[in-house]
């Protein structure tokens, strides 16, 4: 039978195991990109995305707003929802914070945080004399400069 030191002993030992998984399941969560913020969704169409990808941040004024929840290639139908030619489409995901700010004219680049920095979307509000944007509303992305064709065309 365990003594009263030894089993002192057990239980520091299987705190300290709780504690790191604990630790571990929280990093995993915060770098997975897991929001529980509450939200809503609004669709941008572009020609040609670059090298952002599914789970990349959506900034206002440089801010985090949300994240690109889905990409997919519709490659030049036309869209039964827009009546355009579509590319390229990502849904996002947006926090509900910015559900008022968003106008119907808002405007969505594609940027990166310095020269090498990982690309990601960046939202421009719209006019305020302009109706909010709604919940799955559709925007034309203003695509990102190509300088390999610029290259190859030199």
């Amino acid at each position: 039978m365990p003594t009263v030191e030894e089993r002192g002993l057990e239980w520091k030992v299987g705190a300290l195991i709780l504690v790191a998984i604990a630790l571990l399941g929280t990093f995993v969560l915060l770098m997975s990109g897991i929001s529980f913020a509450r939200g809503w969704h609004v669709n941008v169409d572009f020609a040609n995305p670059g090298a952002v990808q599914t789970g990349a941040a959506v900034k206002i004024s440089g801010v985090r707003v949300g994240r690109v929840e889905a990409t997919t290639f519709l490659g030049g139908r036309v869209d039964s929802h827009t009546k355009r030619r579509v590319q390229v489409r990502m849904r996002l995901f947006l926090e509900d914070r910015v559900k008022d700010v968003l106008r119907e004219d808002a405007e969505c680049f594609i940027t990166a945080a310095g020269l090498l920095g990982e690309p990601h979307l960046e939202l421009t509000t719209g006019s305020h004399d302009r109706p909010p944007l709604r919940d799955g509303a559709y925007l034309v992305g203003v695509d990102p400069p190509r300088f390999e064709l610029i290259l190859a065309r030199t």
